[in-house]
């Protein structure tokens, strides 16, 4: 779930299926990108991944 706020001020809720994020990308330290889909909109998230 992703709290989203929406173009009256409001906050809400919505579920976000992510792209796939592989071994390689959690095994070390690292920053990367997931994209995201919301679900029931055609709207996309962007998630910024820091592993330490």
């Amino acid at each position: 779930m992703l709290e989203v706020k929406l173009s009256d001020n409001t906050k809400t809720f919505v579920s976000v299926t992510w792209d796939s994020i592989s071994d390689n990308q959690i095994s070390k330290e690292n920053v990367f990108i997931k994209n995201g889909a919301i679900e029931g909109t055609d709207k996309k998230a962007v998630a910024e991944i820091t592993v330490k």
